[in-house]
């Protein structure tokens, strides 16, 4: 099965739909100790102390006022490049979703998406569709992580684990980013040995994934779960 990892920068409508959709998640984003990127222009500072319900009217001028004084697609050039350099790594990687899948139902897509963005938390995921969102910083650049291939892949273990795991098993979120980093680390440490590794997680779930159990994460979780019980 062949798969493709395909990068491009947000559109103009890409980029504003998504921004919308962060100030409408912004209480989601407070309760977890998420900082989020948004427009500074005062227009969307408004915003950001109120979450918007546009009409119709109001939702295209202020798209219009979006594309024209804040949008600029050269933003994404230096992002797009500095991504060129981890084709080997997504190369190496691909076949490992494939073992995962044939072995446990790793969740595959013959494409993923990967959009840049100005805004955000730094990475997001779309499970059903197979899409990563990766932030750029105010620079152009990847700040928030020395490694941004090694995002991607993080982010396309989430869209893998999601329905046949942690849906499945009904992971919380602290448990649901700790499994991701234990996959990144036993499956693809090779490829970012400097993989960094979130400290505000469930470590419960450690005991019960290793080298061994991870070839068989379903039986795995259904015994954590009946340890500790939902």
């Amino acid at each position: 099965m062949k798969i493709k990892i395909n990068i491009r920068p947000h559109t103009a409508k890409e980029e504003f739909d998504y921004i919308l959709h962060l100030l409408k998640q912004s209480a989601f984003f407070k309760k977890n100790n998420y900082t989020i990127e948004l427009p500074k222009h005062p227009v969307f500072l408004k915003l950001v102390q109120k979450p918007p319900k546009l009409g119709r009217f109001c939702k295209a001028d202020l798209f219009d006022l979006f594309q024209k004084e804040i949008y600029n697609p050269d933003f994404f050039k230096q992002g797009i490049s500095l991504l060129k350099n981890y084709q080997s790594m997504f190369k190496k990687a691909i076949p490992r979703f494939i073992q995962m899948n044939k072995k446990w139902g790793f969740k595959i897509f013959p494409e993923y998406k990967v959009f840049l963005t100005r805004y955000g938390p730094g990475g997001a995921y779309y499970p059903h569709e197979g899409w990563v969102i990766m932030m750029l910083d105010v620079d152009g650049t990847f700040k928030k992580t020395e490694n941004p291939g090694e995002t991607i892949i993080h982010e396309i273990v989430h869209i893998g684990i999601r329905k046949n795991i942690v849906d499945r098993f009904n992971l919380d979120h602290y448990e649901k980013e700790r499994l991701v980093d234990l996959i990144c680390i036993l499956k693809f440490g090779d490829l970012f040995p400097n993989y960094f590794i979130q400290q505000e997680v469930n470590k419960n779930i450690d005991s019960y994934v290793n080298s061994t159990s991870i070839n068989q994460l379903p039986q795995t979780m259904e015994k954590y779960v009946t340890d500790f019980a939902r």
